[in-house]
């Protein structure tokens, strides 16, 4: 469920947002804004894939890092629902990659993906801080947020220790990159990093973020996709948007 790194890294530690399904942006934060180092730790926080264009072409990207770099791939809810999706049969299957822009998944070594995405964590533990997708909360009777209606026959567990006394660093809603970038100045114990890089054709959003959490330092690439728009749901963004 969870795995838990007792050191931290010689280099930076790197935490990315939401990419959804969006490559070139992607690339440019990965390879112009980082210029990822050997020494580096990279942990993507979950929704990897659906709603842009090029799915396959980001896990291929990640396979291919993970040869070289440490990277941590936490699971989002699309991820998990690809699973799901996948186990309900071909034919729901097909309408869920259709319906979430991802067809272009089945081009490539669908097997691969899935197994990919079935290893990735639901959470990251260290000493100082939990990454995951959408946060944990101690006021929750297992505790967890809102997961169990995305992570369904899952229980995440984690100790309300933790919860209380290490920063969190999330995804899963987007907010603006304004809110993101003030949030980090003021150092809050849950923070956001979630910049809703897909949805460009909205005020404040469209920007994929790293973090680095060693120097509190804001990597920001503006989306660069050309990718035909697809609806969003209004759950998907901050309701202070």
């Amino acid at each position: 469920m969870g795995i838990y790194l007792p050191s931290p890294p010689e280099g930076r530690q790197l935490i990315i947002g939401d990419v959804h399904g969006c490559f070139d942006t992607l690339y440019a934060l990965v390879e112009e804004q980082i210029q990822l180092q050997q020494t580096d730790q990279l942990i993507f926080l979950g929704d990897l894939i659906n709603r842009g264009k090029d799915s396959k072409k980001v896990l291929d990207y990640l396979m291919q890092l993970e040869l070289e770099y440490e990277i941590y791939c936490i699971k989002g809810n699309h991820e998990h629902n690809l699973l799901t999706a996948y186990d309900c049969g071909m034919d729901f299957f097909d309408e869920f990659l259709h319906e979430y822009n991802s067809d272009d998944l089945m081009a490539g070594d669908l097997l691969t993906y899935l197994d990919f995405c079935a290893h990735m964590p639901y959470y990251i533990e260290t000493p100082t801080h939990i990454f995951s997708h959408m946060g944990f909360s101690a006021a929750q009777p297992r505790p967890i947020t809102d997961t169990r209606a995305y992570f369904h026959s899952q229980s995440l567990q984690i100790s309300e220790d933790s919860i209380h006394n290490k920063i969190q660093i999330q995804g899963h809603v987007a907010m603006a990159l304004s809110q993101i970038s003030k949030a980090v100045e003021d150092r809050p114990s849950i923070l956001n990093i979630d910049a809703g890089c897909y949805y460009n054709q909205v005020d404040g959003l469209g920007y994929l973020c790293a973090l680095d959490t060693k120097d509190n330092l804001l990597y920001v690439q503006k989306n660069i996709e050309k990718a035909p728009r697809i609806a969003y749901h209004q759950s998907d963004l901050s309701s202070n948007m």
